[in-house]
C-alpha cells in the first residue's frame, strides 16, 4: 500500500515471443495445435479446442513433445537430487511413458492452465507474431 492507502496494481508480465508461439492447445478437428498468439488474435478458436485432460496419454505426449521441440536445443531442467535432463532426454522419457515422462506431461498441462488463467485476468500479456509453422 502506498501513502494514500491505495493498493498498487502489479504490472502485467509480458510473455516472451518464444512462449506465445509454442503449441498451446489441441484443435478439436485434429488438424494440429493452436498457439497462444493465435488464440489472442482469433478468440473464436477457443471454442474449437479439445480439453487436454480428455486426450489419451499418447496424444498428450505428442502435444508436450511438440512444445519441447520449440525449446532451444540446449534446453534442460534441473531434477532435485538428480542433476539435469536435456530436451532430448525429456522427450525420450515422455515417449517411453516413464514416471518422469508422465509427470512432465502433467506439469505442462498445469502450466498451460495457469497461463490461460493469468492471461484471462490480464496478469500476463501476449505479444508477438502468429507463427506460420503451426498453421
Amino acid at each position: 500500500m502506498g501513502e494514500t492507502g491505495a493498493v498498487r496494481k502489479k504490472k502485467p508480465v509480458v510473455l516472451p515471443e518464444r512462449d506465445v508461439n509454442k503449441p498451446f492447445a489441441v484443435r478439436a478437428d485434429g488438424s494440429g495445435y493452436v498457439t497462444l498468439a493465435e488464440l489472442q488474435a482469433t478468440p473464436e478458436l477457443s471454442g474449437k479446442l479439445v480439453d487436454f485432460a480428455s486426450l489419451s496419454y499418447e496424444k498428450q505426449a505428442d502435444f508436450t513433445i511438440a512444445r519441447l521441440e520449440h525449446a532451444p536445443k540446449d534446453f534442460r531442467i534441473g531434477i532435485i537430487g538428480g542433476g539435469y535432463m536435456s530436451r532430448d532426454e525429456i522427450i525420450k522419457e515422455i515417449r517411453e511413458g516413464s514416471e518422469f515422462g508422465r509427470g512432465f506431461v502433467r506439469s505442462e498441462q498445469l502450466w498451460i492452465e495457469r497461463v490461460r488463467e493469468k492471461v484471462s485476468k490480464g496478469e500476463y500479456l501476449v505479444r508477438g507474431q502468429v507463427s506460420e509453422s503451426l498453421r
